[in-house]
């Protein structure tokens, strides 16, 4: 793949962490950074090198833009500025803008995510978090975490930090938000079985071989987890699935308390807290659960989202614009 020209948008913020990022693609061959965008005397300026030299011919591929919190408004101030340009297909759009954040996801793989969309990533031992997932970045990430555990998370999602036990698959929906201190276990049976007629730990008996009569149900690699779109989870919550044949799901706008236990499937819109976690009431009414469903805001285009954010503390009123069945 020939390296692709891109311009780096905004020096300030974020960019001195994601700069040796961008070094390294570079050294791959994977980036050539033709410039720089910089807010100068409210306005942008566009310079050769970071010494300041003005740089006047423009043509580029890709925009990344290094920014902590203002992505989308850099995209567009971009777009705005670049509204009648035929560069590259003409104008700017999401398409040809790339969000810096991603690149610190765990073993990114560039050239794969330039084709896909999706920052393919792996992580060693059984920690993940805020480093692991590149924060609340735009784009689905998957991340194989030491072959035992493949997490799947949306765009916008993000995990704080959380440890994981067992084996499994765990898949996050967008627009998610997970705390710190968060244990996902996927254990299933195997040692203790309460099936059995002892519930002992069978590999704690000193026996060394196990006779070939008594059947270990072992842990499936198959066990998951699914955690909706716009979940809140708090700080220290353990989410436990204990059945290799059955999912534990969290529903889309859950929010569960913080250092609750999570034993069973938790509905849509429903707030829960407690060990083990019960529900202590819903978010919405059912009728408003029910059109947030149909609406299911969190697939929406990220523009579409930025145009309309101001309806999103007027649930009444989203619904009337948005629900397809009004």
């Amino acid at each position: 793949m020939e390296p692709i020209k891109v311009l780096i948008f905004g020096t300030d913020d974020l960019y001195p962490t994601l700069k040796p990022y961008y070094d390294r693609e570079v050294a791959k061959g994977n980036l050539e950074i033709i410039g720089y965008a910089e807010f100068k005397e409210n306005r942008i300026a566009f310079i050769k090198n970071l010494d300041g030299e003005p740089l006047h011919n423009i043509s580029f591929q890709k925009v990344i833009i290094s920014s902590k919190n203002a992505f989308m408004t850099r995209f567009k101030m971009l777009k705005s500025l670049f509204s009648n340009n035929t560069n590259e297909g003409g104008g700017i759009t999401l398409n040809n803008v790339i969000d810096g954040r991603i690149f610190q996801v765990s073993n990114f793989n560039f050239q794969r995510f330039i084709v896909e969309r999706i920052a393919q990533g792996k992580c060693s031992g059984n920690n993940f978090g805020w480093n692991e997932c590149a924060s609340n970045s735009i784009y689905p990430r998957i991340i194989d975490c030491n072959g035992k555990f493949l997490i799947e998370l949306g765009v916008k999602s993000y995990v704080t930090s959380s440890s994981m036990e067992g084996s499994g698959f765990i898949k996050i929906g967008n627009f998610s938000s997970i705390s710190w201190g968060i244990l996902f276990e996927l254990l299933g049976v195997d040692d203790h079985n309460y099936n059995n007629v002892f519930s002992y730990g069978f590999s704690q008996l000193d026996w060394g071989i196990i006779p070939s009569r008594f059947k270990i149900k072992r842990n499936s690699p198959h066990q998951k987890l699914i955690i909706g779109s716009d979940v809140w989870i708090g700080r220290g919550c353990r989410l436990k699935v204990s059945s290799p044949d059955k999912p534990l799901i969290i529903g889309n706008g859950a929010v569960i308390a913080a250092d609750s236990v999570v034993i069973k499937d938790v509905p849509p819109y429903a707030i829960v807290g407690g060990n083990p976690a019960k529900i202590i009431k819903y978010r919405f009414s059912p009728e408003i659960i029910e059109a947030l469903e149909r609406i299911a805001w969190w697939n929406w285009d990220l523009e579409k989202i930025y145009d309309n954010f101001h309806l999103f503390n007027n649930p009444e009123e989203f619904i009337r614009q948005f629900d397809p069945q009004r």
